[in-house]
């Protein structure tokens, strides 16, 4: 049974890559890379995550991946 994730849309989400390095972080509905750049947004239940162009790249998991 998977565990349902919920992100405070108000707080910071620390957002990592499977070796544990920090990719970036989700504020609002917006991520940011390292530098503060914006890179992607994220939309829907799943919180599917897409690119600035619109493609979708993947969605985020409760362990910040």
């Amino acid at each position: 049974m998977s565990r349902r994730v919920t992100i405070d849309p108000n707080k910071p989400w620390f957002i990592y890559d499977t070796a544990g390095d920090w990719f970036g972080t989700k504020l609002g509905n917006y991520i940011f890379d390292p530098r503060g750049d914006y890179i992607a947004f994220v939309m829907g239940e799943n919180y599917d995550v897409y690119t600035t162009s619109g493609e979708w790249i993947g969605s985020l998991y409760h362990d910040g991946r």
